[in-house]
């Protein structure tokens, strides 16, 4: 089931407002149409399980078009992860419109300096500590119950 937020700036108008532009450098692609982020997300349910009550980690949420997607489906907690912060204004935004049913949690970092295990321990999710290793990590959190990444950063 898929509800909607709150009425907030269109992502086009989030894009002109602050002026944002995708940089080359750090692979950044914005999706403005909400049918598509919204139909990504519910193909990722249909493999992982609903996100009703989960944790779910979001790298590089960028303006915020699968962030709509992602707190509409009604996740416990939803983590972002971003290391531009010209999109904290929109991340914000977003953090507002989902309480009280999602709560947003806006780190702002490069995901792969960053420890996992802390910020989940520092909002009160205990998990386990993950392996190092990308590819591991990620299949580990796939068998996880409640816990699930939706998207990565991509390194040059």
């Amino acid at each position: 089931m898929v509800s909607r937020l709150p009425q907030l700036p269109t992502l086009r108008d989030i894009i002109r407002l602050y002026g944002l532009k995708a940089k080359q450098e750090l692979s950044q692609n914005f999706i403005l149409d909400l049918n598509v982020t919204d139909k990504l997300i519910q193909r990722t349910q249909r493999r992982t399980g609903p996100f009703y009550g989960k944790t779910v980690i979001e790298v590089g949420p960028g303006p915020g078009s699968l962030t709509r997607s992602i707190i509409a489906a009604k996740p416990k907690h939803v983590i972002l992860i971003e290391k531009d912060k010209r999109f904290l204004p929109s991340m914000e935004m977003l953090k507002d419109a989902a309480l009280p049913d999602t709560q947003v949690h806006i780190i702002l970092g490069d995901a792969l300096k960053i420890d996992e295990q802390e910020v989940l321990t520092s909002i009160g999710i205990e998990k386990k500590v993950f392996e190092r290793d990308s590819e591991k990590r990620v299949e580990e959190r796939k068998r996880q119950k409640g816990f699930v990444l939706v998207k990565r950063e991509c390194r040059k």
